[in-house]
């Protein structure tokens, strides 16, 4: 199994539910026939995998092997967990925690943000949304606009964008971490387009 495909999976299951503690093949125990493989359990194509009465898996398959983190669910403390179509683990709605942001499911209702706002990317071929939440940044003048689309005041000649104040001609990092944002007048920021992975930014 390629190096590259190794990480993705890594990167795939670490954060999954804001799990501080992933329990790992130690815990739950490799299946018969099976074997360990660095932090995975290998599986033979077709061979029967233990039910996890209290766990989940994620598997890649790659020549003739399956290739399977396996994890303990985290407690959940609210009333009315949910689960996630074609997984285990229950959560708590708006408190999947995923590094520096919020996973949303789709669908999922978002609260509101009295005094601020958030910035969300889709990840293609996944059913989540990842949200980075801010607070507004304090405005100094008298009247304060707030522009189509966005909560957040801002005064004449500046823009208001990830809790900061920009003036109108600066350029700066987008909220994705990889493009670049430009502040125009009406609290506007125009950005370049290169197309990144929705978590990126988290």
């Amino acid at each position: 199994m390629t190096k590259v495909k190794l990480k993705m999976l890594q990167r795939k299951v670490s954060p999954v539910y804001g799990l501080s503690v992933i329990y790992m093949i130690s815990i739950i125990g490799p299946a018969s026939g099976s074997e360990i493989y660095g932090d995975c359990i290998k599986y033979t194509v077709g061979e029967i995998k233990p039910v996890l009465t209290d766990g989940d898996r994620f598997c890649l398959q790659e020549q003739g092997y399956v290739y399977c983190k396996e994890f303990k669910c985290p407690p959940t403390v609210c009333g009315s967990p949910l689960v996630p179509e074609n997984l285990k683990c229950q959560y708590c709605e708006g408190s999947d925690k995923y590094g520096d942001c919020i996973r949303y499911a789709e669908g999922e209702n978002k609260p509101d943000l009295p005094n601020g706002d958030r910035f969300c990317n889709a990840r293609v071929g996944w059913d989540y949304e990842y949200c980075i939440e801010f607070k507004c940044a304090p405005t100094a003048c008298a009247h304060p606009l707030v522009a189509p689309y966005k909560k957040c005041p801002y005064c004449k000649g500046t823009c208001s964008y990830g809790g900061i104040v920009y003036q109108v001609g600066a350029s700066f990092r987008c909220l994705d971490r990889y493009n670049r944002c430009h502040c125009r007048d009406g609290n506007s920021t125009p950005h370049t387009k290169v197309g990144v992975p929705a978590d990126w930014m988290c």
